[in-house]
């Protein structure tokens, strides 16, 4: 019968239990092996050959539990339980895909440096291993100096006629106590002694930590983000929700404690890590479907605005009437919302978007539509060609240019090159453009401009579409290039950019 139970805690590393069995009663103790040695006060050449045990085990990636049994003072070692619990089947192929998309996984565990660097090794993780202990130990020399010599002064003090060497081993042995105190207690950050900076570049070079305690994985993630890293972490214990909290994307595994759930941002309903590469693919396929908007979006409005404001301020002249405006706004609509399916590239680096460069490719290509529609205004103006005649060739222009230019901004290569866009991209596209060109042939709402305008039109649209993509390409050439790059660093780029736009 079990009267008492005491659950495992990582500071203790061991799980205590009252036992009574008839008229004995006895304490079952299983725990961390070399907590549980030491408790049982075994000879030396004993402990020696038990922890060469443990390490053989370890070196094979067993977890080792030690047994003992505890009658009155006497701690007796009844054996050691070694244990493999091997990573997901899947958990390398997950690795390797993370790093080849510049994520850099870190492997934090309680498990002794043996065992983790043997499960490193099965995952691929084959970069520097250390103890978590390390790293409170860069910042405990100084105090384990200053008690060392403490010690040993206060023990002459008290002993006038003992010896160097008497009160060289009492030091000895408090200088022993206060380090075991050291790798089981969360201690004040005031008193670190190394530089953080030499802490954060130690964390930053090290792949796999062991021998971690709770405050050790806070620890971590807080010296990471110091270092101007995006941290995520996962966990699945109430140890790790302090952590999962701090980073700055936490993601609780599947059967996470309630803890750790509600300190994740993320929660993970099937088991394994795959789902997190998948989401870092579609996170960045995201983001630059909201690039490509956005360089769309600014460019067209450029276009459009300033084509209007000059068309009507310098020439007195409406480019397309009100109806006109609405019709093509609706238009405009489905093609927008259909670059939420197109397909895009997943970079190999996490995305930043360059707001000066978008901006920049953006300006360039809203100035070549203007100059496309200025040209169109001069031909059709020498033709003395009738108002509302103009005015609709200048609506089927604006459809088929403008969802031509969703194509010019989708990718920063040449239009042909892949990811092709998807066929729901390129449905609403070409749907959108032949309707508004049957509007304008068939004078739906304004003047009919005929079939052979109608496919006029769609050729000079094409031309230029090709045209504005070879300003984007050398644009973006010039924005890569030494003067380019100088050109985007400088202070007043971003300025100049806003107040155009």
């Amino acid at each position: 019968e079990q009267t008492h139970f005491t659950p495992f805690d990582p500071i203790r590393k061991r799980t205590v239990a009252v036992i009574r069995r008839g008229d004995e009663t006895f304490v079952a103790i299983k725990g961390a092996p070399q907590v549980v040695i030491e408790m049982a006060k075994l000879p030396e050449d004993q402990v020696a050959k038990l922890e060469k045990m443990v390490d053989d085990f370890a070196s094979k990636g067993y977890r080792t539990l030690a047994v003992a049994k505890k009658v009155g003072d006497q701690v007796e070692l009844i054996g050691l339980i070694p244990m493999l619990d091997p990573p997901r089947p899947d958990s390398k192929a997950v690795i390797e895909d993370l790093r080849a998309h510049g994520v850099r996984v870190k492997m934090i565990t309680g498990d002794n440096i043996a065992i983790a660097r043997e499960i490193g090794r099965m995952l691929g993780l084959t970069g520097p291993a250390m103890r978590s202990k390390e790293l409170r130990s860069s910042k405990n020399e100084g105090v384990i100096l200053l008690t060392e010599i403490l010690a040993e002064a206060i023990y002459k003090k008290l002993h006038p006629d003992a010896d160097t060497d008497a009160a060289r081993k009492f030091a000895e042995e408090v200088v022993k106590e206060v380090e075991e105190s050291f790798d089981t207690q969360n201690l004040s950050k005031g008193l670190v002694s190394a530089h953080e900076s030499e802490i954060i570049e130690k964390i930053e070079q090290t792949e796999i930590f062991a021998e971690v305690v709770p405050e050790d994985k806070f620890l971590i993630v807080k010296a990471l983000q110091k270092a101007d890293h995006i941290v995520a972490m996962t966990g699945d214990g109430v140890n790790d929700a302090p952590a999962l909290k701090k980073a700055d994307c936490g993601i609780a595994v599947a059967n996470a404690t309630d803890a750790a759930r509600s300190a994740a941002d993320i929660i993970l309903t099937t088991p394994g890590l795959a789902v997190i590469n998948d989401a870092v693919k579609l996170s960045r396929s995201i983001f630059e479907r909201m690039k490509s908007y956005a360089t769309f979006r600014v460019a067209e409005t450029l276009r459009v605005i300033f084509f209007m404001t000059l068309s009507i301020v310098v020439f007195n002249f409406y480019p397309v009437t009100a109806l006109m405006i609405i019709i093509l706004a609706l238009l405009n609509d489905i093609p927008i919302m259909s670059i939420a399916y197109d397909n895009t590239k997943v970079d190999k680096k996490p995305v930043r978007w360059d707001m000066r460069e978008m901006l920049t490719i953006s300006t360039m290509l809203g100035i070549a539509g203007v100059i496309s529609s200025f040209l169109l205004f001069f031909i059709m103006m020498q033709l003395h060609l009738p108002r509302p005649l103009i005015q609709s060739l200048f609506f089927a222009k604006l459809v088929i240019a403008g969802h031509g230019t969703i194509y010019n901004t989708r990718i920063d290569d040449w239009f042909w090159k892949k990811p092709y866009p998807s066929w729901i991209l390129f449905g609403a596209t070409f749907s959108t453009r032949v309707i508004g060109t049957l509007f304008a042939v068939y004078g739906w709402f304004m003047e009919p401009i005929g079939w052979k305008l109608g496919l006029l039109m769609w050729a000079y649209a094409l031309t230029w579409f090709v045209f504005n993509d070879a300003v984007k390409m050398l644009t973006y050439k010039w924005l890569r290039s030494r003067r380019g790059q100088a050109y985007l660093a400088s202070k007043t780029t971003m300025g100049a950019l806003r107040k155009l736009v």
